[in-house]
């Protein structure tokens, strides 16, 4: 992942909320990767393509960087974010799972 969305810690973290669950909760591990590849891919793919665009938008030469910085400031803060809420408002916790209080005993 391209570092122009500075998400590559925040979807490592979401990896880890969706992805412990299901090895709990799954009869095999392959199944377990299977449900989380279906869970995550289309996020992360989206992050990713966020993170090409921004690359090729924060890199523009003048004089399309001046008009890059004049619709940012344009949008303002709230603007961005409200662009940006499905990226910073994600529960990355799936419906249908629940996280453990705690983890199972491995050697009982």
């Amino acid at each position: 992942m391209l570092p122009f969305q500075a998400q590559g810690a925040a979807m490592g973290i979401e990896d880890a909320a969706v992805l412990a669950p299901l090895l709990i909760k799954e009869s095999s591990a392959e199944s377990a990767f299977a449900k989380f590849e279906a869970i995550r891919r289309p996020r992360v793919e989206r992050v990713a393509r966020i993170s090409r665009s921004n690359g090729k938008i924060f890199h523009l030469p003048w004089p399309f960087s001046a008009a890059r910085n004049l619709v940012i400031s344009a949008q303002g803060p709230r603007g961005h974010l409200k662009r940006l809420a499905w990226l910073y408002g994600h529960n990355a916790q799936p419906q249908n799972l629940e996280s453990p209080r705690e983890a199972p005993e491995l050697n009982p």
